[in-house]
């Protein structure tokens, strides 16, 4: 990934943290000692939840490439059993087991959201 992809020059996704989203990914810097850098920091985060990483650092992790390489990194992800399983009983719940109907009022609620109007 090039630098301008998580950051590089763009205040807008330093803010957001893209950084870190590639991150959680898998994706870390080709430069040792920036990696070294980053994985400290990801600790950080880690371990406490309210921390945020300083603006500078995070401009400074995007003076190299990152690349991708397979991780087990301790990071969580969705379990997509429990997730269909949530899903399934919420429309059991509101849309009386009517996926069709849930379908529906889902789609009126993101048009909604994102000011999509037919």
């Amino acid at each position: 990934m090039k630098p301008y992809q998580f950051g590089k020059g763009s205040p807008k996704e330093i803010k957001s943290g893209a950084f870190w989203f590639y991150y959680r990914l898998g994706f870390r810097p080709v430069n040792s000692a920036i990696k070294k850098s980053a994985d400290a920091e990801w600790k950080r985060t880690v371990k406490d939840p309210h921390y945020r990483t300083n603006t500078c650092l995070l401009k400074s992790f995007t003076a190299c490439n990152k690349e991708w390489k397979p991780v087990k990194a301790g990071v969580d992800f969705f379990d997509t059993d429990k997730v269909s399983m949530a899903v399934t009983q919420m429309i059991r719940r509101r849309f009386a087991g009517n996926r069709d109907d849930a379908n529906n009022s889902s789609m009126l609620l993101l048009s909604s959201f994102f000011g999509y109007k037919k």
